[in-house]
């Protein structure tokens, strides 16, 4: 902008103008001579930062192509060894659970859901049995204890009217 006023006013040939355009360039000059003060210094802060990527460069190319001819083949490696070793297999094995295994544990389960009600009614009818047998044998347990001693005598003297009698003339 300063340029082209003045080739404006060198093409005029004004002198007032001259002197004018000069003091304000003179005025401005220490502002602009700190401007680019500070351009140098952020230029030289910017080419220590390029510097510092420059250096890092070789070393990031280095892991790239690590990764590029180590870590990426050796896991597409193992991508295909899974997709073709393992998981075929485990499409086997779970088709074999929906298809066969899991049909059989529903129909045992059915059956079971059909037999439990049966053995239940077993079960409870056996309970039933045993415990009238216990009262029975309980009540025979008593009765035994108290005839005992009766049968015994009993028994004895039978016994005693055989040797004495005879087996023919009993009762």
């Amino acid at each position: 902008m300063i340029l082209t006023e003045m080739n404006q006013l060198a093409s005029q040939l004004k002198i007032d103008d001259w002197l004018a355009t000069t003091e304000t360039f003179n005025n401005q000059l220490p502002k602009i001579t700190e401007v680019a003060d500070n351009a140098v210094v952020v230029i030289a802060d910017t080419n220590k930062a390029i510097e510092s990527i420059n250096q890092k460069i070789p070393q990031i190319q280095q892991e790239l192509t690590l990764y590029r001819e180590t870590v990426i083949p050796q896991t597409q490696k193992e991508l295909k060894a899974y997709r073709e070793q393992v998981i075929p297999p485990l499409l086997v094995e779970s088709k074999q659970y929906r298809v066969q295994t899991i049909p059989a544990v529903i129909k045992e389960s059915e059956a079971l859901r059909a037999e439990v009600p049966v053995v239940l009614a077993s079960v409870d009818d056996i309970l039933d049995k045993s415990h009238d047998l216990g009262k029975k044998a309980s009540q025979g347990a008593v009765k035994g204890v108290i005839l005992s001693p009766v049968d015994l005598l009993r028994d004895t003297g039978a016994g005693l009217k055989n040797q004495v009698v005879g087996p023919a003339e009993e009762d």
